[in-house]
């Protein structure tokens, strides 16, 4: 955008609010003129007697009598139209002082426009590093504030929804990757089972086992992945009321009862208080724990332990699981919570790893904590903090 005299000049006279300006100015002016003309026309009118005497008096000693009519002397008649020529020069030049005065206040206002319009066409381009850099308490500076106020918010905007594009974009990618192993050894255990038709029923029941449990592999994949979408999206509204944390742990391990059979492991439950409470979603939290319970189970031992803690206080409710599995190494305990991270096992090598992230997404959603504390060979104790008071 070029910025010149030119172009403010023909849009100081083709704007309306100018031209009622200037008009008015010049009304104002011949007004004013006009008022002046009348008032030379008063001022030469006599006053009084005493005056007419004296004039008459001086006049006839230079041979001017009363019936002679000034405008026919040349002299007289000089003077006169000059001074109505200086008169009229001292307001045009009056008017072009005043009209320049204007033409200059408004050349910068359009100046400020035309920046303005120039730095906002940048914005809407996707270019933000231009800014209106006003620093007075004016109407422009103002402005000026409110609009970069405006750009850095569109800014922050544009960025978040980048993120959230790439965030996506390695979503798809690493659900596409979770999903190949299971899908591909489904395709290629009914292959075999299609193609061998007089296959023994051992082995058919070996490939028939293997199926079903890529099938829950995939089933609690997909459920999960769509509960962390919901909690992303806002979509999920936790009902918070006052609940009880023993009846809500008990009844969300109870899920995963055959878990805990298969490897013999014990869960023991303590509370420092009987009939502990916190306020917030049972439902939800309880999918928290039951996933630190899950995971804690997949990552222990057979016969191993693992311990539940309550402690109510006055204002916040902990809950700590822990076990003495095999821990977590100390570079990947603040990746812990990342959603796909997987941990190395000896004990889960097919893991997913979003249990933990769906975790820890439902405990902040409730302005909540998670933690862990974990040395490798020594077990994990993850801590959930809640807010018992509504």
């Amino acid at each position: 955008m070029e910025y010149g005299c030119g172009k403010t000049l023909r849009r100081y006279f083709i704007n309306k609010e100018i031209k009622i300006v200037f008009f008015s100015l010049i009304i104002t002016l011949l007004l004013a003129l006009g008022v002046f003309l009348i008032g030379i026309n008063i001022i030469k009118e006599p006053s009084t007697d005493n005056h007419i005497k004296k004039g008459t008096e001086i006049l006839s000693q230079y041979g001017y009598k009363e019936d002679m009519s000034f405008k026919l002397q040349n002299s007289i008649n000089s003077v006169y139209t000059k001074s109505i020529i200086e008169i009229i020069a001292a307001f045009i030049v009056l008017a072009i002082i005043l009209l320049s005065i204007v033409f200059l206040g408004f050349s910068k206002i359009y100046s400020k426009i035309e920046r303005t319009t120039y730095i906002i066409q940048k914005v809407i381009d996707g270019d933000f590093s231009y800014d209106l850099k006003e620093d007075g308490e004016e109407f422009f500076d103002v402005f000026g504030n409110e609009f970069n106020k405006m750009s850095n918010c569109l800014k922050l905007n544009i960025d978040n929804l980048k993120r959230e594009k790439i965030f996506l974009k390695n979503i798809i990618e690493d659900i596409s990757h979770q999903l190949k192993t299971p899908v591909a050894t489904l395709i290629a255990a009914n292959d075999i089972m299609a193609v061998e038709t007089d296959m023994p029923m051992e082995t058919r029941t070996y490939f028939i086992e293997r199926s079903k449990k890529q099938l829950e592999r995939i089933e609690w994949l997909v459920r999960n992945l769509l509960k962390l979408a919901m909690l992303d999206a806002g979509i999920i509204i936790f009902n918070k009321s006052k609940a009880h944390v023993m009846t809500m742990i008990k009844k969300a391990i109870s899920s995963i009862e055959y878990l805990r059979e298969d490897k013999n492991i014990s869960i023991h439950i303590n509370e420092n208080i009987e009939d502990s409470c916190f306020f917030g979603d049972a439902n939800w939290t309880g999918e928290a724990i039951l996933n630190i319970v899950k995971n804690s189970i997949e990552h222990t031992p057979e016969n191993g332990k693992i311990v539940i803690d309550i402690e109510q206080m006055k204002l916040l409710t902990t809950i700590t699981i822990s076990d003495n599995g095999e821990g977590i190494e100390a570079d990947e305990i603040t990746k812990i919570f990342e959603r796909f991270h997987k941990c190395k096992s000896k004990y889960k090598d097919d893991s997913v790893g979003i249990g933990l992230s769906l975790s820890k997404r439902i405990i902040d959603g409730q302005d909540g904590e998670i933690t862990v504390q974990s040395q490798k060979g020594q077990g994990s104790s993850f801590s959930i903090i809640l807010i018992n008071q509504g």
